[in-house]
């Protein structure tokens, strides 16, 4: 899931999602796209049982006026 938070006062937007932290190639995926853990968090699963997840987030800069 990704979620947009267009709430910066700079007119930046942070990008979060959630990844399982056992899935190593979705992980190093988003940190050679430019994604930073910021919190690991243990979730229940559906299933039953317990999963290590990580938050992400990406920050992308504002476009630049011509004015």
């Amino acid at each position: 899931m990704v979620l947009l938070v267009p709430s910066l006062a700079n007119g930046e937007t942070q990008l979060h999602l959630v990844v399982y932290e056992d899935n190593l190639q979705a992980r190093q995926f988003y940190a050679h796209e430019g994604w930073h853990t910021v919190a690991r968090e243990i979730d229940d699963l559906p299933s039953g049982g317990t999963a290590a997840v990580l938050k992400l987030v990406k920050t992308l800069q504002a476009p630049q006026s011509d004015a």
